[in-house]
C-alpha cells in the first residue's frame, strides 16, 4: 500500500486553500476563476485530500480501539489468574475440611482419633466431676 507523500498538516493547509479559492469566486463562475479544466482538477484534488484525511482518522480510531482491547485483554487475563489462584486455594481448603469430617472424632477429647485405643479407653473425668458422682452415689 502506497503511503501519502505529504504530511497531514500540509494536506489540511492545501485543502483550506483550495476551499477558499472555490468559495472566493461568484457562484457558478468557477470557470472564470480557474478555467474549465482546472475546476475539475481542483474538485478531484479536494475529494482526494478529504478522502486521505478521513482514511487517516479512521486508521487512528482503529488503532486506538485495538489498544483499548489489548489493555482490556491483559487486565482480564490478570483477573483470570487471580481468580484461578483463589479457586485453587478454596478447593484445597474445602478438600481439607472434607477429610477432617471423614476422620472419626474421639468422644473423650473431640479430637481426631490417631490410634485405635481411643474408643476402648474410659473417659477420664475431672476430679470435681468425679467427686460429684461419688456424692450422688453415697446419697442414694
Amino acid at each position: 500500500m502506497r503511503r501519502p507523500t505529504q504530511p497531514h498538516e500540509l494536506l489540511e493547509q492545501e485543502l483550506s486553500i483550495l476551499l477558499q479559492g472555490q468559495d472566493g469566486g461568484s457562484p457558478g463562475n468557477e470557470a472564470d476563476t480557474y478555467g474549465d479544466g482546472q475546476s475539475e482538477d481542483i474538485k478531484k484534488r479536494v475529494r482526494t485530500i478529504k478522502n486521505r484525511l478521513a482514511a487517516k482518522k479512521s486508521r487512528e480510531q482503529a488503532r486506538s480501539y485495538v489498544q483499548e482491547l489489548e489493555s482490556n485483554l491483559s487486565r482480564m487475563r490478570q483477573q483470570n489468574e487471580d481468580l484461578a489462584r483463589r479457586l485453587a486455594l478454596a478447593e484445597a481448603e474445602n478438600d481439607a475440611l472434607k477429610r477432617n469430617m471423614k476422620t472419626p472424632l474421639c468422644p473423650n477429647t473431640a479430637a481426631p482419633t490417631n490410634n485405635k485405643n481411643c474408643e476402648s479407653e474410659p473417659a477420664a473425668l475431672p476430679s470435681l466431676q468425679l467427686d460429684a458422682v461419688l456424692l450422688l452415689l453415697t446419697v442414694l
